[in-house]
C-alpha cells in the first residue's frame, strides 16, 4: 500500500511541478506579449511568491489539523485551473491576479506533498523517499519549461495553457487515488489556534539551524537563477546561456538520490553543510568566468549538485526534528524561507551590483555562503547540532 501511494504521489507531483516550473518561464514572456514591460514581468513573480508566503500561514497548519490530502488536492486544483485564467487574461493586471490565484497551489501543495511523503515513508528510509520526491521536482524542471516553450513557439500560448490544464486534471485524478496513512485530526477553533501553531514552530530552537541552512541554499539559487543568464550573455559568446539550468537539473538529479541516501547513513547535518559549501563555491567561481568558459560548467555542477543535495537533506532533517502535530507547519516555513531568501538575495545582489560589478558580487555571495556553512559545519562536528 505504501509503495502504491508513493508512486501515485510521485506521478501527481511530477505533473504539478511541470505546471509550476513552466509558468515561471512563460509568465514573464506572456506579460510582455500583453503589453507590459520588464518591470511588470518581474512584478508578477514577486506578487506570486509573496502571496504564497502569506497563504502558507493558513495552508501549512491546515495540513496538520485536517490531514495532508485536503491541501494537497486544493493545491493540485489551483495549478490545474490557473492556466484557464491565464488564457482569458487580456491585461497585465488580470494576469497578475491569476498568478495570485495560482499561489494557492504553491502554498497548499508544496508543504502538504512533502509532509505526505514523510508520512508514508519508512522511518529508516525517510531521506531516500524524500530524495526521490525531490528528484521528481528536478525532472519537472527539465521537462516543464521545454514543453511549454516548444508549444508556444509552434502554436501559441493558448496551446500550452490547454495542455497545461490537461496535465493538471491528470494530476488531480492521481491525487484523489492516494490513500494517506491513518491521520488523527486535530481540533481547532479558528485563526487563533493556527497563529499559535505558527508561533510554536518559530520558537523551536531545534529548527533554527535548519532554516539557516535553507536560507543559505536559497541564496545560491536566487542569485544564480536571477542573474546568471544576464552575466553569461555579457562575458561569453553563448547563444543560449539558459543551458546552465539544464546542467543544473541533471546534476541535481544525482544529488537528490545521493543526498537522501547518504543522510540516512551519516546524518542530515553532515550532508547539508558540505552541499552548501559546494553551492557557495559554484557561485563564487563566477568571478573568473571571463577567463575561461570551463567555469560555466563547473559552476552548474557545484551549484546544481550542492543546492539540490542540500535541500533534499534539509527536508529530511526538518521532518526528523519537527513534531508530528506541527510537521506541515514547519515544512510550510521551509518553503516560505526558500521563497523569501530568493527574493532577499536577489534584491541585495542587485543593489551591490551597480557598485562593484558582476564578478565581485558573485565572489562576495559565494564567500558568504561558504564561510557561513563552514562555521555551521564546525558546530556540527562539535556536536552542537
Amino acid at each position: 500500500m505504501t509503495n502504491k501511494n508513493f508512486l501515485l504521489l510521485l506521478g501527481a507531483a511530477l505533473l504539478t511541478f511541470i505546471n509550476f516550473f513552466a509558468t515561471l518561464v512563460t509568465a514573464p514572456i506572456h506579460v510582455i506579449e500583453l503589453g507590459g514591460n520588464e518591470f511588470y514581468a518581474g512584478l508578477q513573480n514577486t506578487v506570486f511568491f509573496i502571496a504564497a508566503v502569506l497563504l502558507r500561514f493558513y495552508f501549512g497548519p491546515m495540513a496538520d489539523s485536517r490531514g495532508r490530502k485536503v491541501p494537497l488536492l486544493i493545491g493540485i486544483f489551483a495549478f490545474a485551473t490557473a492556466p484557464l485564467l491565464f488564457m482569458i487574461s487580456n491585461s497585465v493586471f488580470s494576469l497578475i491576479m491569476a498568478r495570485v490565484y495560482q499561489a494557492v497551489g504553491l502554498a497548499a501543495y508544496f508543504s502538504a506533498g512533502t509532509s505526505l511523503t514523510a508520512d508514508i515513508s519508512p522511518p529508516d528510509k525517510r531521506g531516500s523517499y524524500l530524495g526521490m520526491y525531490r528528484l521528481v521536482n528536478t525532472l519537472a524542471l527539465l521537462l516543464g519549461p521545454a514543453i511549454a516553450m516548444q508549444l508556444k513557439d509552434a502554436y501559441n500560448f493558448d496551446a500550452w495553457f490547454i495542455v497545461s490544464f490537461g496535465i493538471g486534471v491528470a494530476a488531480f485524478i492521481l491525487g484523489t487515488m492516494i490513500t494517506p496513512p491513518a491521520f488523527e485530526a486535530q481540533k481547532t477553533s479558528g485563526i487563533k489556534e493556527e497563529v499559535e501553531k505558527n508561533i510554536k514552530v518559530l520558537r523551536d530552537k531545534n529548527l533554527w539551524p535548519i532554516y539557516i541552512a535553507t536560507s543559505l541554499g536559497a541564496f545560491s539559487h536566487g542569485v544564480i537563477f536571477t542573474f546568471s543568464s544576464i552575466y553569461v550573455s555579457q562575458v561569453m559568446n553563448m547563444d543560449n546561456p539558459a543551458i546552465y539550468f539544464t546542467f543544473f537539473g541533471v546534476f541535481g538529479i544525482f544529488a537528490n538520490l545521493a543526498a537522501g541516501y547518504l543522510s540516512d547513513i551519516f546524518g542530515r547535518a553532515r550532508v547539508v553543510w558540505p552541499c552548501l559549501i559546494s553551492a557557495g563555491i559554484g557561485v563564487g567561481i563566477y568571478v573568473i568566468l571571463p577567463l575561461s568558459s570551463l567555469v560555466f560548467y563547473l559552476s552548474s555542477f557545484f551549484v546544481g549538485f550542492g543546492f539540490s543535495g542540500a535541500i533534499t537533506a534539509i527536508a529530511a532533517w526538518l521532518v526528523d526534528r519537527s513534531q508530528d502535530k506541527t510537521r506541515a507547519t514547519a515544512l510550510s516555513f521551509f518553503e516560505s524561507t526558500i521563497d523569501m531568501s530568493i527574493a532577499i538575495s536577489s534584491f541585495i545582489f542587485g543593489g551591490i551590483l551597480g557598485i562593484i560589478g558582476f564578478p565581485l558580487s558573485f565572489m562576495l555571495f559565494g564567500l558568504l555562503i561558504v564561510l557561513a556553512s563552514l562555521v555551521m559545519f564546525r558546530f556540527t562536528l562539535m556536536g552542537r547540532f
